[in-house]
């Protein structure tokens, strides 16, 4: 997770910290101040993620930034977890107990989110980048070629994702989907699928093979109809 895959993920959070039940929870054991700074932190931190996640690809620092980032957010989550089960418990001796053991860990993690915030400035990350690349051409389509001579320590992840392909569960009656995990630019995910392309046992078993690359601009109709076009050489009538 780095990218859109932490966005998503703080929006979720986000969700959760403005939930009635944490609202309630916060004001009932008198950390609803401490909640509320906590969110506002990583607003400021969503307001710069978009121009880190565009830089991430050539920068090590930043790729750095939002690993730290990623740490702290899970732990956030378990936090939320941990406060929304504990605001289910309906005995007022727990709950004092809990108020007392619940309000450090959150001190904790607003310390570490708010030293990650800082960092923006020698990280020079703006706010609201969405949209502008400052300098970084936009993402270019992708094709099944690959040069395998420096590719490393894919082969066993290649091992598992062929075998799957090649497997007999299937009775032809259902269209399979092998999803490779969401991540961060630059993990080999696209490099997986190209050496899985090309391998030679891949290429048996198949008849037919399509590399399809889709961009930003998602429409499954479109890209389904010129998948069709393209495999059967036919005009589509939509």
């Amino acid at each position: 997770m780095a990218d859109a895959a932490l966005s998503a993920f703080l929006q979720v959070v986000f969700q959760q910290l403005a939930s009635p039940i944490l609202e309630e929870f916060g004001l009932r054991r008198g950390v609803d101040k401490q909640l509320k700074k906590l969110t506002r932190i990583l607003s400021r931190i969503q307001a710069i993620l978009s121009d880190a996640e565009q830089r991430q690809i050539r920068e090590e620092s930043i790729r750095i930034w939002l690993r730290d980032l990623k740490d702290v957010a899970y732990d956030v989550d378990d936090l939320i977890d941990e406060m929304a089960t504990e605001a289910f418990q309906s005995s007022r001796v727990r709950n004092f107990l809990s108020s007392i053991s619940i309000a450090p860990k959150i001190n904790d993690v607003i310390e570490r989110l708010d030293e990650i915030a800082k960092e923006r400035e020698d990280l020079h990350l703006r706010e609201g980048s969405g949209g502008k690349t400052y300098g970084i051409r936009a993402r270019p389509q992708t094709s099944s070629l690959v040069d395998e001579s420096c590719v490393f320590g894919r082969n066993d992840d290649k091992d598992i994702v062929i075998s799957s392909l090649l497997s007999d569960e299937s009775d032809g009656k259902s269209v399979a989907v092998i999803p490779i995990v969401v991540g961060m630019g630059g993990l080999g995910k696209t490099t997986l699928v190209q050496l899985v392309y090309n391998d030679e046992k891949v290429q048996k078993h198949f008849e037919l093979r399509m590399w399809v690359c889709v961009l930003e601009d998602f429409d499954v109709r479109r890209i389904t109809k010129a998948i069709i076009e393209s495999a059967m050489e036919v005009k589509v009538i939509s």
